[in-house]
């Protein structure tokens, strides 16, 4: 479960604000989130995230109070229970695919790098259908093929909650419902609540709700 109450975030020295009065998705629901360029959408997800923090209000995941925690606890419960998918696909260029699927357990003591994780890489990859290109680097992919590595590596430690920040945006229409089709079948599968922005609408059939931010 996400809940945010009367939440207000502001950037320093910039005009740009996100108020929330309620927003509420329920834990396993499958989420989309949409609104005019520049109304907050990723600004949304990094606040769930708890990557950035409120001037006001409060943001509860799992019932947990994220505003609340110190910087270090948000960034441990991140990597515990937080996939994020990011449009860039924010892959290393100086790792394979397996390596930057399997990221998240190098970056973090919260976690264990052990046999289940890698076999866990290896099974995403093959249902992403990007097992041929696990010993390969980004530069040696196409767009769609790096995004389907992003959603792995968001996806490999099996978070409860995942966050999707425009993945299809760089895509084309076959890898746009290609890279829905594996997130909602993953959240699916674990259980979790997925929440992706977009502002592709001709995906939203695919959601059990539609969030529009400027209705907030």
């Amino acid at each position: 479960m996400i809940r945010l109450e009367n939440v207000l975030f502001r950037y320093p020295h910039d005009s740009f604000s996100l108020d929330i009065g309620e927003l509420e998705i329920p834990a396993k629901q499958h989420a989309a989130v949409i609104g005019p360029s520049g109304c907050g959408k990723t600004t949304l997800l990094r606040l769930i995230a708890g990557i950035l923090p409120i001037e006001q209000g409060s943001i509860a995941v799992q019932t947990l109070l994220v505003h609340e925690m110190p910087l270090a606890e948000r960034q441990r419960f991140r990597i515990q229970n937080i996939g994020l998918v990011f449009q860039e696909f924010e892959l290393l260029d100086y790792l394979t695919v397996g390596e930057n699927i399997l990221l998240p357990y190098r970056v973090s003591d919260a976690l264990t790098l052990d046999q289940a994780a890698e076999n866990r890489a290896a099974q995403l990859a093959e249902t992403a259908g990007i097992s041929p290109l696990f010993d390969r680097y980004p530069a040696e992919m196409s767009q769609g093929e790096r995004q389907r590595v992003s959603i792995c590596r968001a996806l490999v430690t099996n978070p409860n909650i995942i966050l999707a920040d425009e993945p299809t945006g760089n895509l084309d229409p076959e890898n746009q419902q290609k890279a829905v089709d594996l997130l909602k079948t993953q959240a699916s599968e674990t259980e979790a609540t997925l929440v992706m922005v977009t502002h592709e609408h001709e995906l939203l059939s695919n959601f059990e709700r539609v969030v529009d931010l400027a209705d907030l």
